[in-house]
């Protein structure tokens, strides 16, 4: 009876009482990228809405002809009217906010300018 009392307490206290350390896991995906205020922010926000934006005013601004400015601008239209459907909390644009929107409309107006032939403007 002491011989296997023995054995057990032997066997109880060999084991280590750290863990093992595990491997790191192995995988073949890339880990996800931090989020993008432009990309991944609710579409209300304002830094997402000028990101969309910008988008559209260079999209139009490589069209070449009238009826590419037409699919770029019923595109910015449809958008624009998803936006205005989502009910949102009321934001406040800050002064920066502003200019930024004002110079991609100007970008709008020489690009459309410059595609319909009424003006020589150049992309912004």
């Amino acid at each position: 009876m002491k011989t296997v009392l023995v054995v057990v307490v032997l066997a109880a206290c060999s084991g280590s009482s750290q863990t093992p350390a595990q491997a790191p896991v192995l995988t073949n995906s890339t880990p996800k990228p931090p989020p993008d205020a432009a990309l991944d922010a609710s579409p209300t926000d304002a830094a997402a809405v000028l990101a969309k934006m910008t988008a559209f005013r260079d999209q139009l601004c490589a069209c070449k002809d009238p009826a590419c400015a037409e699919r770029i601008t019923g595109e910015l239209t449809r958008w624009a009217q998803e936006i205005a459907r989502e009910p949102r909390e009321e934001q406040r644009l800050t002064e920066a906010d502003t200019r930024q929107i004002a110079e991609i409309s100007e970008g709008f107006a020489r690009c459309m300018a410059r595609i319909s032939g009424t003006g020589s403007g150049s992309p912004p």
